[in-house]
């Protein structure tokens, strides 16, 4: 099952904060790929940080950078049900 993401804040740091059409509201902190993909450490620079698109099931920032938004879903921490 996949659970679409409606809404996309660029929150401190590199944490992004997603609003699923289920109502959770989930914050995924890009840091923790840093050390397994070191192309996401590219996101340390702000503004491209804040580039990023949420599009369909993903977000993405350019052809070589991109999440599901399942792994949000997954892996990140719900802040608001």
């Amino acid at each position: 099952m996949f659970h679409r993401a409606i809404d996309l804040i660029f929150k401190e740091g590199t944490i992004l904060e997603l609003t699923f059409q289920d109502g959770k509201v989930i914050q995924y902190d890009m840091a923790v790929l840093f050390n397994k993909y070191p192309q996401f450490c590219a996101l340390k620079d702000r503004d491209f940080f804040q580039s990023g698109k949420l599009m369909g099931l993903g977000i993405i920032w350019n052809n070589d950078l991109d999440i599901e938004t399942e792994t949000i879903y997954e892996e990140g921490e719900v802040v608001n049900e």
